[in-house]
């Protein structure tokens, strides 16, 4: 099946937005592995929403490979579910740098100092924080590069409507679930 909504003359362009998306999912998923670890190993996370917040973050990887997979198969409207799955994928991150950095930032001095058992928890919101930057620029660039190759009018708001709702969906629940736990 060939994209009726999405510019014809790039469908080379589509497949590697699709690729980058499954690679992308596999790179959710290993902070996600990560923190399961972290978790049973040590108890710095031990609040009410990491949990939840681990959920979360494997939902992203799996719209992450969702989107990747119906772009490669070129599948009608496949510009909608990767706006749907890019808006929850870049606010999850906007949040995630949010809250990751500065608590990284915060203990340096101490990972400087060499106090092991810190090392391993700036370890992982370093990784975080890098995680979500990328996931924050890529999908800035898959939106610009969106916007610019799909035809205007109602493909191109569809696109963008998908793409913030999501976003502002996935705000509400990043809010939320700061403010219930």
């Amino acid at each position: 099946m060939v994209m009726p909504d999405l510019a014809v003359e790039s469908p080379g362009l589509w497949r590697l937005i699709g690729r980058i998306n499954v690679v992308l999912g596999a790179f959710i998923w290993t902070r996600v592995v990560f923190e399961v670890i972290e978790l049973t190993f040590h108890s710095w996370h031990r609040f009410n929403h990491f949990s939840v917040a681990l959920g979360i973050d494997f939902l992203m990887g799996i719209l992450s490979l969702w989107s990747g997979a119906v772009l490669l198969r070129h599948e009608p409207r496949a510009h909608l579910t990767a706006a749907v799955a890019g808006g929850a994928i870049y606010m999850n991150a906007l949040f995630g740098l949010i809250l990751s950095f500065p608590a990284f930032y915060k203990g340096l001095p101490r990972v400087r100092s060499w106090d092991s058992s810190f090392a391993t928890t700036s370890a992982s919101l370093a990784a975080h924080s890098v995680q979500s930057a990328v996931l924050m620029l890529y999908w800035t660039a898959v939106v610009l590069i969106f916007r610019s190759r799909l035809e205007e009018g109602r493909t191109r708001q569809s696109f963008l409507l998908g793409f913030a709702t999501a976003a502002s969906s996935m705000a509400a629940v990043q809010i939320l679930l700061r403010l219930f736990s």
